[in-house]
């Protein structure tokens, strides 16, 4: 009883928990998750095995609390003077009201359907020594009512759909109401599909190792992990337009992991020494380019409530992958041009591929939405080998030490992060040829604080085993 929530049909905001709105939304009674799976000894020797399964898993209720929406959110505060020393609940709310109230948590699908995904695979295993096994398989999944965020107050020929709360709400009436207003259904859809090759090897001789190659592609609306504002589809009214690659989509990724004992034996000094590794190979991650908002307030947001939108392109934007040697961004890499952009109010060079989707019609921006797909491009690859060196030590029956030495990013080797993505030029403005652009420039790395690639880190181990 302590939130309340937007209803379009009536452009009300109602109470949860009340009698007109007794729950949030509807609770999903029809989760049915059913799992079946198969093995089959093709040839009857134990050596070859085809298997498949499938499964429905659900996710569990959004989570969402809607606990910023008036009158939960409104502050009071009161300074006494002499012309008026006190006041009283009725007054605060007669001039929280003329201020104007935050509507900060939107509003849920009150038919919101927990998100669920089918996955499903078929392999085929073969034992091709005693010791080494060899799978090859298809995996995938499909998710269906997931989780997104859409802008239920989108302009629509410049016109808001809910320009303000009914006058017959029983909280906030007539309340002004902005671009945004978030609406959390259950519209969103993803597919997987991925060919596998894995390679196994038990231990014999010493050697044991893992190989695995995977050939894959995830496409869905949005790959929402955040409740940032960037969740959001560019068009709210037709979703469909954001269906593109995953933001988390690598087409190739092989890795392979061996580890090998060492074949001294004697004493404890030469015996139980250990070398492992892991060699990571992976392709780059999706690249979404964005036009930026040239003309705040006026222009893009003005459009669809979203400060940035997917740009018109002409052409194949060429990658470049060279390290900039003048100017402001020398040291950094070129990934693809930054001169490419045109705006159609001014700015335009010759060998422009992307277009700021606006024309000028009587003196006023009318923008439209670019036909440039989502995560469109594709960024930097990812190449890794992290190692390990590891002394076992037999002090007593029951006790011994193991000491590690391992190294990631063994060969420091710079693993970069995607470039930047918005570009904006100044309409009828000359762009300043000086000026700092990170448009289509690499300047960072992956994950500059962790292990996994962004730079070379050592580290010693010292374990006591008993």
């Amino acid at each position: 009883n302590r939130m309340s929530e937007f209803i379009p049909s009536t452009a009300q905001i109602v109470q949860v928990g009340t009698s007109a709105l007794p729950r949030l939304f509807h609770t999903d009674y029809k989760q049915f998750g059913p799992r079946v799976g198969f093995a089959w000894d093709l040839f009857h020797d134990g050596k070859t095995v085809f298997r498949g399964g499938y499964g429905i898993a659900y996710a569990t209720s959004p989570g969402i609390a809607l606990t910023s929406n008036p009158p939960f959110v409104t502050t009071f505060r009161f300074n006494p003077s002499g012309a008026k020393p006190f006041t009283h609940l009725e007054s605060l709310n007669a001039d929280a009201a003329a201020a104007g109230a935050n509507l900060g948590s939107g509003t849920i699908d009150q038919n919101f359907k927990n998100g669920n995904v089918q996955s499903y695979n078929l392999n085929l295993q073969r034992e091709l020594t005693p010791s080494t096994i060899l799978t090859i398989g298809y995996f995938g999944s499909k998710g269906t009512h997931l989780r997104s965020r859409i802008n239920l107050n989108q302009p629509v020929n410049g016109v808001l759909p809910f320009p303000a709360i009914s006058a017959s709400s029983p909280i906030a009436p007539g309340l002004p109401l902005g671009k945004v207003l978030d609406d959390w259904v259950s519209n969103g859809n993803s597919n997987y599909n991925a060919l596998w090759v894995t390679g196994n090897r038990r231990i014999s001789r010493g050697l044991q190792f893992t190989a695995n190659y995977t050939w894959s592609k995830s496409l869905d609306y949005s790959s929402q992990d955040t409740f940032a504002s960037s969740d959001r589809p560019s068009n709210s009214l037709n979703v469909r337009q954001d269906y593109g690659p995953s933001d988390f989509d690598a087409r190739h990724r092989f890795t392979f992991g061996p580890v090998y004992d060492l074949p001294f034996q004697g004493n404890r000094l030469v015996s139980g020494w250990r070398l492992s590794g892991i060699l990571t190979l992976q392709s780059g991650s999706p690249i979404n380019i964005l036009a930026g908002d040239p003309a705040a307030g006026t222009g893009i947001s003005s459009f669809t409530g979203r400060a940035t939108i997917r740009p018109d392109v002409s052409g194949t934007i060429p990658i470049v992958n060279q390290i900039i040697t003048t100017g402001p961004n020398a040291g950094l890499v070129q990934w693809f041009p930054s001169n490419i952009v045109c705006d159609p109010r001014g700015i335009c060079p010759a060998n422009a591929l992307l277009t700021i989707p606006v024309t000028v019609v009587g003196g006023s921006n009318v923008y439209h939405f670019g036909n440039m797909s989502r995560n469109a491009l594709v960024g930097p690859n990812f190449r890794n080998v992290d190692f390990s060196l590891t002394k076992t030590t037999k002090i007593t029956e029951r006790l011994s030490n193991e000491f590690r030495f391992e190294a990631f990013d063994l060969f420091n080797r710079p693993n970069f992060a995607n470039p930047g993505t918005v570009t904006s030029n100044a309409g009828r403005v000359a762009v300043n040829p000086t000026a700092t652009s990170l448009f289509g420039v690499i300047n960072a790395t992956r994950f500059p604080n962790g292990d996994s690639g962004s730079s070379r880190q050592l580290q010693f181990v010292l374990k006591l085993i008993f």
